[in-house]
């Protein structure tokens, strides 16, 4: 049995706004909004999107709105002047994108959640380290004094600033097929993770609230785990709960920075 992988996009990835690394849901709920066009000196072109309320779209994806980083070229989509290779495609920098994978490490990195961006060490949380994947920085895990967490093991990866290897914490077991990652589960020993435990019909899911509390959600609806109240949102710079997932009334609430040179944070639908 095979299962594809969702596509991730480079919204804000917040803990409990993207879901976790073994599917999502889908809804209908987005943002109206209106951009005005103006002219730089170089001549190039930028957009002020305006938000006018939100609206339901039978078409688009989860219900509420998220924050995200919206780029108007592909020249917005450079980190710290580097061309990473990623496109600005229908406003969104495309760099985020499992379905589109055409190596097997694409899909560790993806599934084992290194999806901050960093362009320095100082960048990442404590217990992370910059790593360097491909052209891109990426936060990903440090072994803690007992190793790393269940589910995940030891992988060598060159920091972002150069230097000698050094040792993160990765997901193993999910492989590019036809490029789509895969790696449906046969039993629980499948899962490993402590908080979607237990194999459900190819998925790893959540059967207990208290399951999902280990990675800092609140409960678990429908197998993934999630918030059920505003409140649980606060520390996620996120202030709403939108079924099950925690995305934002304003942009306000969005991070203070951006990871790409051109972009700028919207509150939107999905």
């Amino acid at each position: 049995m095979r299962r594809s992988a969702p596509r991730i996009a480079s919204w804000c990835l917040l803990v409990l706004a993207c879901g976790d690394n073994r599917g999502g849901s889908s809804s209908n709920a987005t943002l109206a909004t209106t951009t005005e066009a103006t002219t730089d000196t170089d001549g190039s072109a930028t957009a002020s999107p305006t938000s006018t309320g939100p609206t339901t779209d039978p078409t688009s994806g989860p219900p509420g709105t998220y924050c995200q980083e919206r780029c108007t070229a592909d020249i917005d989509c450079q980190i710290a002047g580097t061309d990473i290779g990623s496109t600005c495609e229908n406003g969104t920098c495309t760099e985020f994108s499992p379905n589109a994978c055409a190596i097997d490490f694409e899909c560790t990195v993806v599934h084992s959640e290194w999806l901050g961006l960093c362009v320095a060490q100082a960048e990442c949380p404590m217990g992370y380290a910059c790593a360097r994947v491909d052209e891109l920085g990426r936060c990903a895990p440090l072994p803690g004094q007992r190793g790393c967490m269940a589910g995940t093991q030891e992988l060598m990866v060159p920091p972002y600033e150069g230097g000698a290897d050094i040792t993160v914490c990765g997901v193993t077991g999910w492989t590019c097929d036809g490029g789509t990652c895969i790696n449906p589960c046969e039993s629980d020993a499948d899962c490993g993770s402590t908080h979607r435990p237990h194999c459900s019909a190819g998925d790893c899911v959540c059967q207990s609230d208290a399951e999902c509390m280990t990675q800092g959600a609140a409960a678990c609806i429908d197998g993934r785990c999630g918030c059920n109240a505003d409140d649980q949102c606060i520390s996620y710079k996120s202030d709403t709960c939108f079924a099950g997932q925690c995305g934002c009334s304003s942009v306000a609430v969005c991070p203070e920075k951006v990871f790409h040179d051109g972009t700028m944070w919207v509150c939107e639908g999905l």
